[in-house]
């Protein structure tokens, strides 16, 4: 601890002494690092990262003498006694190329791989779905016109019947008025008869008339 004096005057005018203290803090550094995959750090990263160090200080408002914190080589903050060990862990820390970054691209790779796997058997399975849907829509449209033609048939078939059912009652009405009439004019020939019959009978001078009035 050192002290410096200077002199000051006070509201009195009389010179006083101001006392200034350099103590000892501890220094408290939050540093969360997240290395992006498949690239490698280059020199504007590592300058921002130590901006990052420089500008993201937090001090603690303990006051006391402790061992200095170091970063350590997985990103955690570790008391160390060497400041040799604390340098070489933060630059390694720094250094995104590491065994754990190999690790885990191969890891990424692996995901890669098993995904495009992936994507192959579902473009196979889309594929089958999509000749079994031709398929069936091929069949449908068969049956379909199947029943077109049945329809088309049964609709003929009830036409034919219709057909011959009205020919049939035509002809009974024919061969029915045909007798009908037949009747009748054997009625009305047996009442021309019987009429003639009895005028026969008659006196001569009122069958002329009869005779000639029918």
């Amino acid at each position: 601890m050192s002290t410096e004096k200077t002199p000051q005057h006070n509201y009195h005018g009389y010179p006083s002494q101001t006392y200034e203290f350099t103590v000892p803090v501890t220094l408290k550094v939050h540093l969360k690092i997240n290395p992006m995959p498949f690239i490698k750090p280059v020199a504007p990263m590592r300058e921002s990262l130590n901006a990052h160090l420089k500008t993201n200080i937090h001090i603690s408002p303990e006051v006391g003498i402790t061992e200095p914190t170091y970063l350590t080589r997985n990103g955690h903050l570790q008391a160390e006694s060497s400041p040799k060990e604390a340098v070489a862990t933060t630059a390694d820390a720094a250094n995104i190329s590491s065994p754990i970054d190999t690790r885990t691209k191969a890891e990424y790779e692996r995901n890669i791989n098993h995904l495009k796997i992936q994507t192959g058997e579902l473009e196979i399975e889309t594929e089958r779905e999509r000749k079994n849907a031709h398929t069936l829509l091929t069949e449908h449209e068969k049956k379909l016109e199947d029943l077109r033609e049945l329809h088309r048939q049964e609709i003929c078939s009830l036409a034919t019947q219709k057909h011959a059912y009205f020919e049939q009652n035509i002809s009974h009405l024919h061969r029915k008025h045909a007798l009908e009439l037949e009747r009748m004019k054997a009625e009305h020939e047996r009442e021309i008869k019987a009429y003639n019959e009895a005028i026969d009978r008659l006196p001569n001078s009122n069958q002329v008339l009869l005779k000639f009035c029918a």
